[in-house]
């Protein structure tokens, strides 16, 4: 499920190098013309907060209104200054604080039909493993879970993992940046709509669905700590946005489990353990999982383009429209759509948009 429960062990030191200095780059571009400038921003979803810290170290200080006291601090000088210049804030949906749409939406469609069981399509021993890995109120939920479709324990799984090493949905970027708009009486507008994102996620196939979240119990069963990797593979994302490295992020985001794996063979290796046999069962196990589901590298390019590219196409017409309007737009989006071919800022190249990357 490219692991969406999956991807620790290397998190205190990535991140005490991280917290305790260097300096925080995301990806960050402008787009210009005679009379409007519009900046784009890649963001992430999710704050790292509660970071593991070597003894002895200070413990982390907000240097700005932006970053809550524990987070790592990833607003620079140059977002800080864009921001504030700025007539509208554009971000991907305006209306994903809307509990009540959420849970609209969840309710239609993250559960199976009446007097179906998830246990009807995989094996109780699985989801009930899978469960107690994301820790003890996610597992007294298992028959919650055992009602939900796929997708939606998987979400549910990665989340609470996620969470429970101290990523803050509160303080992830894109809040971060509408609340500090909204201080400023700066308008904020969405590109699409949080049924449309909903919807994204609950649009593949149920048995690929199932799939994804059997794969997970196949690393599981091998002893892989999947909440380890999970967290491992959230906070190597965090590393490589504060850096601005979008093709780390294009790698960590857009091709196959395979792919993934291979780029990180060693690493993962050495912190689980593992030798090539064993990465060779896995493989095995995973693919006949998948198998009759279609070739993986079809999988992920498909993925790719309604994930990302199908969605930069369109929001390049709302840019555009900006562009013909005087004045300063920031835009923030999740920076896996300034990554790879069709990243936002490379559709907006080719129509002969003149980008500058700022940061």
């Amino acid at each position: 499920m490219r692991l969406n429960l999956g991807r620790a062990i290397l998190a205190a030191c990535v991140f005490a190098g991280v917290a305790t200095g260097a300096a925080a780059e995301p990806a960050f571009f402008a787009a210009r013309d005679a009379d409007t400038t519009i900046y784009l921003f890649g963001t992430i979803h999710y704050a790292q907060c509660d970071v593991p810290m070597p003894p002895g170290a200070a413990p982390i200080v907000a240097k700005r209104a932006a970053t809550a006291a524990g987070c790592i601090d990833w607003m620079s000088d140059a977002v800080e200054a864009a921001l504030a210049e700025a007539d509208e804030l554009w971000i991907e949906t305006a209306d994903i604080t809307d509990d009540a749409l959420l849970l609209g939406l969840v309710g239609e469609l993250g559960y199976l039909p009446d007097g179906q069981r998830l246990t009807d399509l995989m094996p109780e021993t699985e989801l009930r493993t899978l469960a107690a890995m994301a820790g003890p109120a996610i597992e007294a939920a298992l028959p919650q879970l055992d009602t939900m479709q796929p997708w939606m324990v998987s979400t549910v799984l990665g989340v609470a993992t996620i969470m429970n090493g101290g990523a803050s949905a509160q303080e992830g970027v894109d809040l971060t940046l509408t609340r500090l708009a909204g201080e400023r009486d700066i308008p904020v507008l969405g590109f699409e709509t949080a049924e449309l994102q909903v919807r994204l996620l609950a649009n593949d196939p149920l048995d690929l669905q199932v799939a994804d979240l059997r794969s997970a119990a196949v690393l599981l069963n091998h002893g892989i700590d999947i909440a380890a990797l999970t967290l491992w593979t959230f906070q190597r994302m965090w590393e490589f946005w504060l850096a601005g490295d979008l093709d780390a992020v294009a790698a960590m985001t857009l091709g196959t489990d395979e792919d993934f794996f291979e780029r990180y063979e060693e690493e993962l290796a050495a912190m689980f353990d593992l030798d090539k046999r064993e990465i060779a069962a896995i493989d095995r196990e995973t693919r006949a999982l998948y198998r009759g589901l279609g070739d993986p590298a079809e999988r992920a390019v498909a993925a790719y383009d309604r994930i990302f590219a199908a969605r930069n196409r369109s929001w390049i017409a709302g840019i555009n429209d900006l562009l013909a309007r005087p004045g300063t737009f920031f835009v923030a989006v999740g920076a896996g759509h300034l990554s790879g071919d069709a990243a936002v800022q490379v559709l907006l190249e080719r129509e002969g948009v003149a980008i500058e990357r700022l940061q």
